[in-house]
Protein backbone atom coordinates (compact mmCIF):
# COMPACT_ATOMS: atom_id res chain seq x y z
CA UNK A 1 0.00 0.00 0.00
CA UNK A 2 3.02 2.26 -0.32
CA UNK A 3 2.68 4.39 -3.43
CA UNK A 4 4.01 7.90 -4.12
CA UNK A 5 1.32 8.43 -6.76
CA UNK A 6 -2.45 8.69 -6.35
CA UNK A 7 -4.39 5.45 -6.53
CA UNK A 8 -5.89 4.89 -9.97
CA UNK A 9 -9.50 3.70 -10.27
CA UNK A 10 -8.29 0.41 -11.75
CA UNK A 11 -6.36 -0.37 -8.54
CA UNK A 12 -8.90 1.06 -6.11
CA UNK A 13 -10.73 -2.26 -5.69
CA UNK A 14 -7.43 -3.96 -4.84
CA UNK A 15 -6.55 -1.23 -2.34
CA UNK A 16 -9.95 -1.47 -0.67
CA UNK A 17 -9.58 -5.26 -0.45
CA UNK A 18 -6.13 -4.91 1.17
CA UNK A 19 -7.38 -2.40 3.76
CA UNK A 20 -10.41 -4.59 4.47
CA UNK A 21 -8.21 -7.66 4.94
CA UNK A 22 -5.86 -5.76 7.27
CA UNK A 23 -8.79 -4.59 9.40
CA UNK A 24 -10.44 -8.01 9.38
CA UNK A 25 -7.30 -10.05 10.06
CA UNK A 26 -5.26 -7.68 12.23
CA UNK A 27 -7.72 -5.07 13.46
CA UNK A 28 -5.76 -2.13 12.07
CA UNK A 29 -3.52 -0.88 9.30
CA UNK A 30 -0.59 1.54 9.34
CA UNK A 31 -0.32 4.31 6.76
CA UNK A 32 3.21 5.47 5.87
CA UNK A 33 4.53 8.38 3.80
CA UNK A 34 1.48 10.41 4.84
CA UNK A 35 3.32 13.68 5.51
CA UNK A 36 2.44 13.88 9.22
CA UNK A 37 5.49 15.01 11.18
CA UNK A 38 7.14 12.46 13.48
CA UNK A 39 6.50 14.77 16.44
CA UNK A 40 2.76 14.98 15.76
CA UNK A 41 2.61 11.24 15.07
CA UNK A 42 4.20 10.45 18.45
CA UNK A 43 1.93 12.93 20.24
CA UNK A 44 -1.16 11.33 18.71
CA UNK A 45 0.11 7.84 19.52
CA UNK A 46 0.80 8.86 23.13
CA UNK A 47 -2.62 10.47 23.55
CA UNK A 48 -4.31 7.39 22.09
CA UNK A 49 -2.42 5.17 24.54
CA UNK A 50 -3.48 7.45 27.40
CA UNK A 51 -7.12 7.30 26.33
CA UNK A 52 -7.22 3.53 25.87
CA UNK A 53 -5.58 2.99 29.27
CA UNK A 54 -8.53 4.72 30.97
CA UNK A 55 -11.18 2.63 32.72
CA UNK A 56 -14.13 1.68 30.53
CA UNK A 57 -16.42 3.96 32.52
CA UNK A 58 -14.27 6.96 31.57
CA UNK A 59 -13.93 5.96 27.92
CA UNK A 60 -17.68 5.58 27.49
CA UNK A 61 -18.13 9.22 28.53
CA UNK A 62 -16.66 10.16 25.15
CA UNK A 63 -19.60 10.04 22.80
CA UNK A 64 -19.50 10.00 19.03
CA UNK A 65 -22.19 10.72 16.54
CA UNK A 66 -22.37 11.02 12.77
CA UNK A 67 -20.94 14.55 12.90
CA UNK A 68 -17.65 13.77 14.69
Amino acid sequence: LNSPTPVQPSTLDSLVAQVHAACRDWGFFHVINHGVSPELYHTIKSEAANFFSLPLQEKTKVRRDLDN
